[in-house]
């Protein structure tokens, strides 16, 4: 078995090799090229070929790999890193030693093989001028080329073991620029293309040091950007001290968001960008090579001066602002979600969990995006099942009316909002009181949170619903408790009355639905308009009468933000004046928010991970090392107290271990029992 081990991780990396060489062909078409990069995928996070994909992943930064002039820039590129980790000086000069023992043969292979990475690079950046050319005649094939590259960059990112190295060529190349002012981006067949730029920007930019593996702290990154705009503010006191005077002289923070940068640099030529972009060290120096700076556009030279300026979001800012409940964007989307018929084939925008991770943060984000993924492929499966079951119908006389032909256990439709209060600040309170007396705003009352957070604290919303006949549904009904979550849905149906649908076909081809918005439930209200809490509901029952029913919920203050921030001020009457339907979940597979507020909670911690847990969290060392005969700092000494029940019951949880008692019998020894732990070498 080591023998056919051996030959089969051979045989791998000669496959691997001859791959990497085939990718080079131009004759080869895109989809035998989108095949050599799922490959190199597939075995990229592999423990027995991870050291052959890694030795192509970047350790010949500054390689030359194509013009003169190229070469020159990436040897300026390496000296910054050389002086940022000194420690990569050694273990370059290291490797040209070894280089330089090699034969001919030998160095020409290792020479491909640092260059492969570069290479493809230029190689993707080529197929990607290819397809925004309407020209040429790409085709999808040369889409899922480019969608599987950025596949396997970010494998390689999210990977230390690769990272290190490839993570300063990805940069050099500027392939994300390229991504960016694609028009590829922005059309509806780079939906996928769009969101896997998403990943890659946001692994390229990483909190963590990528030679040393530790997470960089918040004070850190913001040091490292105040460095890249003072390094900015300097080359225009430089160049242009006369004209630029205000732009040197302001604060970072005036200074380094993306609409302040765009309009700096808009009104600048090509020349003078180029100017900046090379005290930057982000192209190559005009004095090799004069006409060189023709060779970039102008809206090249601001993106890449902006993105490598501009103010970046934290992470941790990032995710907290983030809604937890999926909207209908994220649950019809099968890039994210894909369906049971999913074969495979196609790329998704998710994230993986690999051998390895990056840092202790990577390792919860990771199960966070994925939980949630997870979460909404149940939601959505749950929603299609109750919506297929109502069979809603257009109103034959309005349209902008849902008629309902069937009927579902854990759906009812809506009787919207009611009673509206909201709270702002005592600045604005009269201002909005008046506001609210002539709109009636859907919203019931929203609080104030801390200075320097979003505005919004709590939303909250009164709505109504007409129970079922049935008593075995309106009491399920009528048991939803405090924290259980549903959803609100509009539903607008373009089938007539009287339309059968088929639940074997998609969803949406016949159903639009065209607003999701989750909410958590407050509690049931009572004639008063007051919430029936649950200790009161045991101790006297509240009599309602009649079937209509009253619930306050909460909404989740991120997406609402977000929303009005979307539309402005059509937000309330486009979005949450049209919610006709309301879905609940079974309970007990409705604890997703819980676990995703739990993660988010622990991300917002600091870590109190012991160091012999953590290098195992994140695969790194030996796995054995996190056990207790290997580590030096264990307690030797336990008192189990009452943990066994008796001496015969002590011996048959150790098998296979010597026990030593304090007493020469065993008859006298009884619990509780203290043990004391000896190593072998010890004994």
């Amino acid at each position: 078995l080591c023998v056919l081990t051996s030959l089969t991780v051979h045989w791998v990396e000669c496959l691997i090799s001859s791959i990497i060489m085939w990718n080079f062909c131009k004759s080869l078409r895109y989809d035998t090229r989108r095949i050599s990069a799922s490959f190199l995928i597939a075995n990229d996070t592999l423990n027995e070929h991870r050291y052959k994909c890694a030795g192509i992943a970047g350790s010949g930064f500054g390689e030359k790999g194509g013009d003169e002039n190229s070469f020159t820039y990436n040897v300026i590129q390496r000296e910054d890193l050389f002086q940022a980790n000194p420690k990569l000086r050694k273990i370059w000069n290291k490797f040209e030693t070894m280089a330089a023992s090699k034969s001919d043969d030998e160095k020409e292979l290792l020479t491909f093989e640092r260059t492969f990475m570069w290479n493809l690079l230029q190689i993707f950046k080529q197929t990607l001028a290819d397809v925004d050319d309407e020209s040429n005649e790409v085709g999808i094939d040369g889409i899922h080329f480019l969608e599987r590259c950025l596949q396997l960059f970010i494998d390689l990112e999210a990977l230390l073991t690769t990272r290190r190295f490839f993570n300063a060529i990805l940069h050099a190349s500027n392939i994300l620029v390229n991504c960016t002012l694609s028009s590829l981006i922005t059309a509806e067949v780079g939906s996928l293309f769009c969101q896997l730029v998403t990943m890659l920007k946001f692994y390229s930019r990483f909190e963590i040091d990528d030679v040393t593996g530790e997470p960089l702290t918040h004070n850190q990154m913001s040091e490292m950007h105040y460095n890249h705009v003072i390094k900015l503010q300097k080359a225009a006191f430089k160049y242009f001290r006369e004209s630029m005077s205000d732009f040197y002289l302001l604060n970072v923070t005036a200074v380094d968001t993306r609409k302040a940068l765009v309009k700096q640099f808009s009104s600048m030529s090509e020349s003078e960008l180029y100017k900046f972009a090379e005290y930057l060290h982000l192209v190559p120096p005009q004095e090799f090579d004069l006409d060189v700076s023709s060779s970039y556009e102008k809206n090249y030279l601001i993106e890449m001066i902006t993105s490598r300026c501009e103010r970046r979001i934290n992470q941790l800012q990032q995710l907290n602002e983030q809604p937890l409940y999926p909207t209908e964007k994220v649950i019809w989307d099968e890039n994210l979600v894909p369906y049971d018929q999913y074969n495979g084939e196609g790329v998704l925008a998710l994230n993986k969990l690999n051998i390895q991770f990056l840092t202790f943060h990577d390792y919860l984000l990771r199960n966070f995006n994925l939980f949630q993924m997870e979460s909404t492929y149940e939601i959505r499966q749950d929603i299609e099942d109750a919506i297929f079951r109502l069979k809603p119908w257009a109103h034959e006389s309005n349209p902008n009316e849902t008629v309902w032909g069937g009927w579902a256990r854990m759906a009812l439709p809506l009787v919207f909002f009611l009673y509206y209060i909201i709270i702002f600040e005592i600045d604005f309170f009269i201002s909005m009181l008046v506001d609210l007396l002539s709109s009636l705003a859907s919203i019931s009352s929203f609080q104030i949170v801390e200075v320097g957070k979003p505005l919004i604290a709590v939303v909250k919303a009164d709505l109504t619903i007409s129970l079922p006949k049935r008593a075995d549904i309106r009491a399920e009904w009528e048991g939803l408790r405090k924290h259980d979550v549903c959803f609100l849905i509009c539903c607008r149906s373009k089938a007539s009355v009287g339309t059968k649908y088929n639940i074997t076909k998609p969803f949406k081809e016949q159903i639009d639905v065209t607003l999701v918005r989750g909410c958590e439930i407050e509690g049931m209200l009572d004639s008063e308009g007051k919430v029936i809490e649950e200790y009161a509901a045991y101790e006297k029952k509240t009599v309602l009468e009649g079937l209509t029913r009253k619930f306050r919920v909460w909404l989740d203050e991120n997406q609402y933000r977000l929303d009005t921030e979307g539309q402005q001020e059509d937000a309330i009457d486009n979005i949450y004046y049209s919610f006709n339907l309301l879905i609940r979940r079974d309970p007990k597979t409705n604890n997703f928010k819980a676990v995703l507020a739990t993660i988010r909670q622990l991300l917002n911690t600091e870590f109190v991970v012991p160091d012999w847990l953590h290098d195992l969290i994140l695969g790194y060392g030996e796995p054995n090392a996190a056990h207790y005969k290997s580590m030096n700092t264990a307690v030797p000494t336990v008192d189990f107290c009452d943990t066994f029940l008796s001496y015969k019951h002590l011996i048959s949880s150790f098998p296979n271990t010597k026990i030593t008692g304090t007493v020469t019998t065993d008859e006298n020894l009884a619990p509780p029992f203290r043990f004391t732990f000896y190593s072998s070498k010890k004994l």
